[in-house]
């Protein structure tokens, strides 16, 4: 990248991680491939390239290993199964550059991903950049599912935190490059689902300006069988201890409505969807109500900004908790199946 020399960053760190979890369904060697060779590709050629094997059995460890061989801005680890947020942590830990970002070893970037981000963090004297991201299957088809980010130079933190109401690519950890410092006192929680809603609000508050680069530079790769699309369970309910701990956060910072509301109701939604739950099951039911209990500890604190009609929402949850769950639940699937039968027929 011409616009950038090498004496002011002179390294960035690129966390890649495989997982055993993922790659025996989804022939994880050979989009670890194409991953890995699309930050071979980087026209910003000042790399860091560290790839994580968390205890893979499928052959790639030994594909990992072979990239040191052909490149020598690759770095290997090797570890034992830890999951998803440890495999991260150990890129973390072993980066040296000024910058990294996290690329997941089914997904890929456009080869000007790096170029284009570090230009935009110069330019805006940004901690943080983030891209629009392209969502496609395993076949490659555009799913359209993520809208592009707006056409701005940059935003402020607390806009990219309300941006993630409308775009669920905003809260990921990749598709975003990150001055390394923001990572000086962050882990991943290990052991946890959705470690990316954990991890959110942190890094926007080590972030005064967030840049932009509205192009689809990230290409994320959905799955069926990915966690983002699996059936509910107990296991879930992590989602709803990140939004809690988020909520905590605003109220510290004493964060307006225009933010703890729409959080406060996406609480409510995962709340609903416990009722595909066994309640029967003692501890099933403990969880919940221990979550139901700590939404309206928090909803109901003086520093919180809910409005008066969300706290009457969560108010009533307390009071009459399986029934109104479930109530709230099947309302809400049918009101969605009718949403979408209505837009097939306009389609038509």
């Amino acid at each position: 990248m011409s616009s950038v020399s090498s004496g002011e960053r002179d390294k960035h760190a690129i966390c890649k991680s495989t997982y055993q979890y993922y790659c025996p369904r989804f022939q994880c060697t050979k989009s670890l491939n194409r991953c890995i060779e699309s930050l071979i590709a980087q026209t910003y050629t000042m790399l860091e390239i560290i790839l994580v094997d968390d205890g893979s059995t499928d052959g790639s460890g030994q594909l990992c290993d072979d990239w040191l061989t052909r490149d020598s801005r690759v770095k290997v680890i090797h570890k034992s199964n830890g999951g998803l947020s440890d495999a991260r942590n150990a890129g973390i830990d072993a980066s040296h550059g000024d910058y990294l970002f996290f690329v997941d070893s089914d997904d890929y970037v456009d080869e000007r991903f790096i170029g284009l981000m570090f230009e935009a963090s110069c330019r805006e004297n940004a901690p943080l950049v983030i891209c629009s991201v392209a969502q496609e299957d395993e076949s490659g088809n555009d799913l359209l599912g993520i809208p592009a980010l707006p056409s701005l130079p940059s935003i402020s933190n607390r806009q990219c935190m309300e941006l993630t109401y409308t775009n669920p690519g905003a809260v990921t950890a990749w598709s975003k490059l990150y001055r390394r410092s923001i990572w000086d006192d962050i882990r991943f929680p290990e052991g946890r689902l959705h470690e990316d809603e954990f991890v959110f609000h942190e890094v926007m508050y080590q972030c005064e300006t967030v840049a932009i680069v509205p192009e689809r530079l990230y290409h994320y790769v959905q799955h069926s069988g990915s966690i983002m699309h699996s059936t509910y369970s107990i296991r879930s309910v992590d989602r709803i201890d990140a939004w809690l701990s988020r909520l905590s956060a605003f109220n510290q910072h004493h964060e307006k409505s225009n933010l703890v509301d729409p959080l406060i109701e996406m609480i409510l939604h995962e709340v609903y969807c416990t009722a595909q739950l066994r309640w029967n099951d003692g501890t099933n039911r403990q969880v919940v109500l221990s979550r139901i209990e700590s939404l309206c500890s928090l909803v109901n604190a003086d520093s919180c900004s809910a409005s008066i009609d969300i706290r009457q929402k969560v108010n009533a949850l307390k009071k009459h908790t399986r029934s109104h769950i479930v109530c709230l639940y099947w309302a809400g699937r049918i009101k969605d199946a009718i949403r979408r039968r209505l837009h097939v027929v306009r389609c038509k």
